[in-house]
């Protein structure tokens, strides 16, 4: 909700749940998930003008060839609620490592400015 300040400028109100986290915090919160073929999450996320769940269905495992090598990969469909340029046009495929770093291997999403591919290329200890 807009509303004006005594000065004439505008200030937005929001109500947020007390949960919610940016994107990269609820992206990090996942990855702490035990990940399991079957699980289904959801976390709340605000965005600085909007509050959406994040949600994540883990679908399945594969092993994956990245320019480090072969990694086995939990896959991950993610449901977001972007909005302009970002709004998905479809789930977003994620996969993560497979052991318990869950390091971010590869992101595929289909978007309306167009498809943005990601992959893990570096790790550094």
């Amino acid at each position: 909700m807009e509303s004006e300040d005594r000065h004439g400028g505008k200030r937005l109100v929001s109500t947020i749940d007390a949960k919610a986290q940016d994107v990269a915090a609820a992206v990090f919160w996942l990855r702490c998930q035990t990940l399991r073929p079957g699980e289904r999450f959801s976390v709340p996320v605000f965005t600085g003008k909007k509050s959406w769940r994040l949600g994540a269905d883990v679908v399945g495992v594969a092993t994956l060839e990245t320019p480090l090598g072969a990694f086995p990969c939990v896959h991950l469909k993610l449901r977001t609620s972007f909005e302009g340029n970002l709004t998905s046009l479809s789930d977003l495929d994620a996969w993560f490592s497979a052991d318990a770093r869950h390091l971010p291997v590869r992101l595929d999403a289909s978007l309306l400015l167009g498809r943005l591919q990601a992959e893990l290329i570096r790790v550094e200890e």
